[in-house]
């Protein structure tokens, strides 16, 4: 007869399916993406042979807008220039952050590979419609309302944009409904 505590039984029980663990890996798997995408974005062979030519294409997409709301201007590079007004569309007005937020956000939930395609497609596409619309009104202000431009290029935009990358990642994961099956 031995004294003492008696042995327990080693039983195999599940742990229960923790939330805050989750969550706690989603935001790391989160800000370790943005990180890593916000670093590659800056790299100078990134931004010289796909970043510049793709904000060239968004000025002249702009120009084109611009020319049917009647207002003339020009596209030089990254630059749109009318007679009254010129903008120069630099990084971060490029909607590529937003964009990588989404991404970063899509790439960090669990689902499928599948899902997450879809998700990142249709969001970059609605980010660079609306960062579209972003620009031309910008300009628009700019040759014609330009004590306005500051207030809406550095606020209100950058809100809007900001705010509708999260927003369409939470459209995308509430259409998942990924716990259901782990929580049952």
């Amino acid at each position: 007869m031995t004294m003492g505590r008696p042995k327990e039984r080693k039983t195999e029980e599940k742990r229960p399916y923790s939330y805050k663990r989750e969550a706690l890996f989603f935001f790391v798997k989160f800000f370790v993406l943005m990180g890593l995408l916000l670093f590659l974005e800056l790299l100078n062979p990134i931004n010289q042979k796909i970043i510049t030519p793709f904000t060239h294409y968004l000025s002249m997409a702009s120009v084109f807008l611009l020319g049917l709301l009647g207002t003339g201007a020009k596209a030089t590079g990254t630059l749109i220039v009318s007679p009254q007004f010129a903008a120069d569309i630099k990084a971060g007005c490029t909607g590529i952050e937003p964009i990588i937020i989404l991404l970063s956000a899509i790439f960090a939930f669990p689902s499928s590979w599948k899902a997450k395609a879809y998700g990142a497609i249709l969001g970059m596409v609605v980010l660079q419609v609306v960062n579209l619309i972003r620009i031309v009104s910008l300009v628009y202000l700019g040759i014609n309302h330009p004590k306005y431009f500051h207030d809406a290029h550095s606020f209100i935009w950058q809100i809007v944009i900001i705010a509708l990358s999260l927003f369409l990642w939470m459209v995308w994961a509430r259409s998942l409904n990924p716990y259901a099956s782990k929580a049952a």
